[in-house]
């Protein structure tokens, strides 16, 4: 079977690649590369009948988005992707690695997660995910319940249980990603501690108030489930954002305010964002 290769060529930190992955999730394709030339998305030649069947809304909503394709013979995916993951190491306390990692030195840190992401993502290699991770490293969650929202590999629920988190819930919109963040979960030995559900933020309807939240998704979702985080939250819960960029900052800020946070700190990495933020339930000072 022959894949249609799409190429977006556009430089890091360019605010399309954002909403391109958004509109991702809406067309039949079967892996994402992610890198400094630009995206490349491979879709199967069975899963559309033309080129105009392949839109980008969201995208042309900001700007014209523009794209190259060409067609390619079937490829192992997963043995590309397998070539390309390399260890992740911060600092000595945390180590995410690959079974196939078979020099990674685990005796050398204090948290070690073993993962076989097949194209998920949260794998540590983006900025976010780095992000995030220093953020719990530097804030452990243990004694805590904690949401992972928008877990993608479920890396931070993985972490949040090794931290001897009370109980964590992460929820993943993309069904595929999901099973794949069970499979993490329980090649790690933390399933007794962590429940990954497939859905979005309406499966909070159900959920009991968390002491920490973690969303690591896109400017675009954050600002509308903002509330949804608020009604899971209680005062003081505290709650971490990323996936997003220094211009969309003060805009976050504000929703959050109008939802029950104050900001607490910031981070940076290369293009991208984390702000920490606390919630103040209403009638307390």
């Amino acid at each position: 079977m022959r894949y249609l290769a799409l190429t977006f060529l556009m430089e890091e930190g360019d605010p399309r690649r954002e909403v391109i992955m958004a509109d991702f999730d809406s067309l039949p394709i079967e892996t994402v590369t992610d890198d400094a030339s630009g995206l490349m998305a491979y879709i199967p030649e069975n899963a559309f009948t033309s080129l105009d069947d392949i839109k980008f809304p969201l995208a042309n909503a900001i700007e014209t988005v523009t794209f190259d394709h060409a067609w390619i013979a079937h490829q192992n995916w997963n043995a590309i992707w397998e070539s390309q993951f390399e260890p992740i190491a911060i600092k000595q306390a945390l180590l995410l690695r690959a079974p196939f990692h078979d020099d990674a030195k685990d005796e050398d840190f204090t948290f070690v997660i073993e993962m076989m992401p097949k194209m998920a993502f949260g794998t540590g290699h983006h900025p976010t995910t780095y992000l995030m991770l220093e953020r719990m490293l530097n804030e452990p969650v243990n004694g805590l319940r904690m949401l992972d929202m928008g877990c993608g590999t479920a890396v931070l629920s993985v972490l949040g249980c090794l931290q001897k988190a009370s109980q964590v819930v992460g929820i993943e919109l993309d069904a595929h990603a999901a099973d794949n963040a069970r499979e993490i979960v329980l090649n790690n030995g933390v399933e007794a501690q962590c429940e990954i559900l497939t859905g979005d933020a309406s499966l909070l309807e159900t959920q009991a108030p968390f002491d920490v939240i973690y969303a690591n998704i896109n400017r675009n979702v954050l600002l509308a489930d903002l509330p949804a985080y608020a009604m899971v939250s209680k005062d003081g819960t505290m709650l971490h954002l990323s996936g997003f960029y220094p211009s969309d900052e003060a805009q976050l800020k504000a929703r959050a305010k109008d939802c029950g946070y104050h900001p607490l700190s910031e981070a940076k990495n290369q293009a991208w964002m984390q702000l920490t933020l606390r919630y103040d339930a209403p009638g307390d000072s």
